[in-house]
């Protein structure tokens, strides 16, 4: 059993990226939950049996230890899945011959709000990039995408100029799993874009492989738009990162509390599901109560003054 767990780790994850289409982000996620996995497995005694019963309490323990090293319930209820999905494959594949169930209780996922800014925040950190320098006009274009468009930064980092029709206003957007959405964008972000267009051709000519490209000319990394977000998003909020996702759940957050359809809001998102995106009408209410209980005269107890 161990064997086949842990031997076949890497043919999973070409499974994955070749047939299933994942992404380099997704795909790095499964390794490590596997190999973390399959690590706890190599010093398990229990590890050595066949598949059978024996393994349900094997991976039962895994996910007690992980609750004692205190990792959230989001890691631990991800890790599961990973297991189980592996299995899956495994079984399919013959690999294993045994369905293991591991419908396990107590590992039920809290669920969290997402982090988002406000609306007066995103429109601040949309000016905050000053300059005509090349670097500054092309975070400016960077953040307004983010903002208007709710792409992930795979997305963006990914994003060619033959993503982008100026005239219709939409970006196509290869997302998760190499499924194609159409993406519309403003005015602002239409100057922008243009702007930066010109700053580009102006350093480097015309030809680039990609939208997005560094100081050299170079593609740019996901990693360093991530920087990007993070540099302009501190001067907003002292000390605290936003992250390119917490501009994805701005964007959701802000088109429902101004009225757009949820279904709508789905497909922008490119969810498989609109079960993904209901989240966003709990982070609507928990605002509206927010506001209520500051704005309301009897929403909450006043301290009684001392006679």
């Amino acid at each position: 059993m161990s064997n086949a767990l842990t031997g076949n780790i890497d043919r999973y994850l070409e499974y994955l990226r070749n047939v299933r289409k994942y992404s380099t982000h997704t795909l790095r996620a499964y390794h490590s939950d596997l190999t973390h996995f399959s690590e706890f497995l190599k010093k398990s005694a229990a590890a050595t049996d066949s598949l059978n019963v024996s393994f349900y309490p094997v991976v039962r323990t895994y996910l007690y230890q992980l609750k004692a090293q205190e990792k959230k319930n989001r890691t631990i209820v991800r890790r599961l899945s990973a297991i189980r999905k592996y299995l899956a494959f495994l079984l399919r594949e013959g690999l294993i011959s045994q369905e293991v169930d591991l419908e396990l209780i107590g590992f039920k996922l809290d669920r969290t709000l997402p982090q988002y800014l406000t609306q007066g925040e995103a429109a601040e950190l949309m000016d905050l990039p000053q300059g005509s320098e090349f670097q500054e006009v092309r975070d400016r274009a960077i953040l307004e995408l983010f903002y208007q468009c709710g792409l992930r930064l795979a997305e963006l980092t990914a994003l060619t100029d033959a993503s982008i029709d100026a005239n219709a206003r939409l970006i196509r957007v290869m997302g998760k799993r190499k499924k194609m959405r159409l993406v519309p964008f403003g005015e602002i972000a239409a100057q922008r874009l243009q702007e930066y267009a010109d700053a580009r051709t102006t350093k480097f000519g015309k030809g680039m492989e990609r939208l997005f490209v560094s100081k050299t000319g170079e593609p740019i990394s996901e990693r360093s738009i991530a920087r990007i977000v993070e540099k302009y998003t501190k001067q907003l909020r002292e000390g605290n990162r936003v992250s390119p996702h917490k501009l994805r759940h701005s964007f959701a957050t802000h088109l429902l509390d101004n009225g757009a359809d949820l279904l709508a809001i789905s497909e922008l998102l490119g969810h498989a599901s609109i079960s993904s995106t209901q989240i966003y009408t709990h982070v609507s209410t928990a605002t509206l109560k927010k506001e209520y209980l500051q704005a309301h005269p009897r929403a909450q107890r006043k301290a009684s003054k001392s006679k």
